[in-house]
């Protein structure tokens, strides 16, 4: 059963995210994470919000961190400013995400009472959303609920769905996850064998499986990881594993 080996897997699809192949080079597995926002999207943020001197100080993990519980709290304190939520859903998705395509439609989800719109307080209402909406725009509304519910969410975006596919097809398991659209010309090349499976392809509530599976199985290790962590980590190894796969 595909639901069972995504949880009775989690901790070697999780160990093969962070290490890559047996015969992997340490010296190229990198860092982290490695994001680094820029000038731009800082200064329009702080056109729509107040934020801190020091929020931009530090590496870029730890400035992930700051950046996602600031825009969190922010987000949660304008619950009855659509324009304001709608400004922050824009600039999550478009200035920070870099999906920049309908970016009007994505502020608008902040004036629209309907499904998961201007709900992102509300964990319970977005799970009934990404448990319906299938894979339109994933890459796009996943973003939002990672900001606004980083404990119950995280972003499900190409890079992370090659690295979890390519460690599926490591493990020998023929299940493989959804692969959006990507900027990256390495992982459009993959994408298509990536996904090539006779299976129904997984999507956000297995990704979401996934990683509380994990999570549950790293704090009984005794090495605990968050939401964020496996989120962020699994993004940044994707370039580094799917160029192993290419060659």
């Amino acid at each position: 059963m595909v639901l069972s080996v995504i949880e009775d897997r989690a901790h070697e699809i999780w160990s093969f995210i962070q290490n890559g192949p047996a015969d992997y080079r340490r010296d190229k597995r990198g860092p982290a994470y490695a994001f680094r926002v820029g000038p731009a999207a800082q200064r329009r943020l702080s056109e729509i919000i107040s934020v801190p001197l020091d929020l931009w100080q530090g590496e870029p993990n730890v400035v992930n961190c700051k950046l996602r519980l600031h825009v969190n709290q922010a987000l949660h304190a304008c619950l009855d400013d659509f324009e304001t939520t709608g400004q922050l859903y824009s600039w999550i998705v478009a200035e920070w995400g870099g999906v920049k395509k309908g970016r009007s439609t994505v502020q608008g989800w902040a004036l629209q009472h309907q499904e998961w719109r201007a709900s992102h307080y509300d964990p319970a209402i977005l799970m009934v959303h990404a448990g319906t909406v299938g894979f339109g725009r994933i890459s796009s509304w996943s973003k939002i609920f990672a900001f606004a519910q980083p404990g119950h969410h995280a972003i499900y975006d190409s890079r992370v769905a090659v690295s979890l596919n390519l460690a599926l097809e490591y493990l020998g398991e023929p299940a493989r996850f959804f692969i959006p659209q990507s900027q990256s010309k390495l992982v459009q090349r993959v994408r298509g064998r990536l996904m090539a499976t006779a299976q129904p392809l997984l999507g956000y509530s297995d990704y979401l499986l996934w990683l509380t599976a994990t999570r549950e199985q790293s704090i009984l290790g005794g090495d605990p990881v968050d939401f964020l962590n496996l989120e962020a980590t699994t993004f940044t190894r994707a370039p580094m594993l799917a160029q192993t796969f290419a060659d």
